[in-house]
């Protein structure tokens, strides 16, 4: 199944949630673009490989979105025309893929920009190092990355890679033998104890 170029665009008197049928493969550029009736969770099905130019723009009523493990590629040409500008009611995005879909264009990778609610980005457990990579640099510092089911720490082979929570005072756990590269980068945090 496909939605076309503006199948919905500006279409403002949709109300409640927007349920994409689980056989969609793929949408154009604005097909919901500028829906602002639409609620609730927004959850983009598995077999969708690709993100459009403002597939879902400016859809201001939309408060979570889920990403599917199918999703490789993110339009990123123009801050503007991004899949996901104007989306400001959403909190959280969560990714079920275990990679990053890639940036359509390379020299701009931040794929949620207009999304002034963002708090949290969710991944899956094993992929913080993969998504944060990709990503961290362009997210606002209140904005965090955090692991599906995982601890605010990212610990591999006895390293702490990275810091997911926002707490402002931590304990860095026993056992830890180095602390990584910017492993606290863009963190909240005011005091932190390292164990002896």
């Amino acid at each position: 199944t496909r939605i076309g170029n503006y199948a919905f665009g500006g279409c403002s008197g949709f109300t409640g949630e927007l349920k994409l049928p689980e056989n969609l493969e793929s949408m154009d550029n604005y097909a919901f673009s500028g829906c602002s009736g639409f609620t609730g969770e927004l959850v983009i099905p598995d077999k969708v490989t690709n993100l459009p130019r403002e597939v879902f723009a400016r859809m201001t009523g939309i408060t979570a979105l889920t990403v599917g493990r199918g999703v490789t590629s993110i339009y990123t040409h123009y801050s503007d025309e991004l899949p996901f500008y104007g989306m400001t009611g959403v909190e959280t995005v969560s990714f079920l893929g275990e990679t990053p879909p890639s940036a359509s264009y390379s020299w701009n990778n931040n794929i949620f920009d207009g999304m002034a609610g963002l708090k949290t980005v969710y991944v899956p457990k094993g992929a913080y190092k993969a998504y944060s990579d990709a990503y961290r640099e362009n997210l606002p510092e209140t904005v965090r990355i955090k692991e599906t089911g995982g601890d605010d720490f990212i610990v591999v082979d006895g390293e702490v890679t990275g810091y997911t929570g926002d707490s402002t005072e931590v304990t860095i756990p026993e056992g830890i033998t180095k602390i990584g590269t910017s492993a606290f980068k863009k963190s909240q945090i005011q005091k932190i104890t390292i164990p002896a």
